[in-house]
């Protein structure tokens, strides 16, 4: 917290330190508890869902954690947007049952975050928002709070709909990373450059 108030990430992104520094202060503050003198309109939640070694399924529990820091904090006309990669049915078997314990009106929104390490900035701005919501007013608000970001919006039918498309982005993006060092080790076999196999092909 103490580097990003100063401007600086903790990891490497291309362009981030000089939003970093451009904005911290003015548009972009940072707290490690969520204050109680600002109006806030909407919660993104993007946090880990590492998946245990020994059961190999998702844990949920850091997912949890946030989605219960905001609880306390949740008004009526909230927009909650969870952005983490979870199994499908999380959003709404997961996340809404501890939204709904405030009592309040609250929208709830899945949009996946979808971009690539070193390139997040980039496609934050150009890939199109994948939008999932609980209802029409839930993917308005999505909308309205995304389209601020990109031009390119997405809506889906359901937020299970919404988390499934993040899980089809990723095995994708796995299957070609393999794809391409099952060539690479092919051309190495027989003494070929893979940059220059990929490239013309």
């Amino acid at each position: 917290l103490e580097q990003l108030k100063q401007g600086k990430p903790h990891f490497y992104e291309k362009g981030l330190s000089e939003i970093l520094a451009s904005q911290s202060g003015k548009n972009l503050h940072f707290f490690e508890k969520i204050p109680v003198d600002r109006n806030i309109d909407a919660f993104i939640i993007a946090v880990a869902t590492p998946v245990d070694e020994i059961t190999k399924k998702p844990n949920l529990e850091y997912v949890k954690n946030a989605v219960g820091d905001v609880l306390p904090h949740l008004n009526d006309g909230q927009l909650v947007v969870l952005r983490s990669t979870v199994p499908v049915g999380a959003s709404r078997n997961v996340v809404l049952p501890v939204l709904q314990k405030s009592g309040k009106n609250i929208y709830l929104s899945f949009c996946p975050e979808r971009t690539v390490e070193g390139k997040a900035i980039e496609e934050l701005k150009t890939l199109p928002q994948i939008i999932g919501g609980l209802n029409e007013e839930s993917i308005d608000l999505s909308e309205e709070l995304f389209s601020q970001i990109t031009p390119s919006i997405v809506k889906t039918s359901s937020l299970e709909t919404a988390e499934i498309i993040k899980l089809v982005n990723n095995s994708y993006r796995d299957f070609s990373f393999a794809f391409a060092n099952q060539i690479a080790l092919i051309c190495k076999n027989v003494n070929l450059d893979v940059k220059e196999v990929i490239h013309a092909a």
